[in-house]
C-alpha cells in the first residue's frame, strides 16, 4: 500500500495533549518514540518549559506559519536531542532492536499498513498507515 497524505482540505480530526495532533482516514503517519531514559531530565525540563510558554503566547489554532515556527524551534531540537545517544541505548542491541521490529510488524496487514521505520539506540521512527477502523491513540498505546 503507497502512502496517502494528508489532504489539509479533508475532514480533520483534531486532538490536542502536549502538541497538536491532527488524523485523518487513510492518511499516513510518521510517529517518534523515545526510550525513557533517551533525554536527561534537564533538557526535557527545558524544553516543556519553552514550549509551555511558546504555547502560551500562540494559542491553537495555528497557521501554517506558526506551526512551521513550533517545529523549527521544537521539534527539530527534540530530534537533534535524541540523535545525541543519551541514555543507556539499549536498542542498539540487535535483540533489543528486533523486539521492536516484531512489535512493529504483529498488527501488519490487521491493523496499520507498515511502510518503514528505524530503530534507533535510543528512539524509533515509524512511517504507517492506519486501517479505517483504528484511531492513532488506540495504534500507539497498542
Amino acid at each position: 500500500m503507497s502512502p496517502k497524505f494528508f489532504n489539509p482540505w479533508g475532514e480533520i480530526d483534531r486532538t490536542h495533549n502536549h502538541l497538536p495532533h491532527w488524523q485523518q482516514e487513510g492518511a499516513s503517519y510518521f510517529v517518534t518514540w523515545r526510550l525513557t531514559d533517551s533525554l536527561p531530565k534537564e533538557l526535557l525540563d527545558l524544553h516543556y518549559h519553552e514550549c509551555e510558554q511558546w504555547i502560551h503566547l500562540h494559542p491553537v489554532p495555528w497557521d501554517e506559519t506558526t506551526e512551521k515556527e513550533y517545529h523549527q524551534l521544537f521539534s527539530t531540537r527534540m530530534d537533534q536531542w535524541l540523535d545525541r545517544g543519551h541514555g543507556s541505548c539499549i536498542l542498539r542491541t540487535p535483540a533489543h532492536a528486533e523486539v521492536v521490529a516484531g512489535a512493529l510488524h504483529h498488527f501488519e496487514s490487521e491493523r496499520v499498513a507498515l511502510i518503514s521505520f528505524v530503530v534507533m539506540p535510543n528512539h524509533v521512527h515509524v512511517l504507517f498507515t492506519l486501517k479505517p477502523e483504528w484511531n492513532l491513540e488506540e495504534m500507539i498505546h497498542s
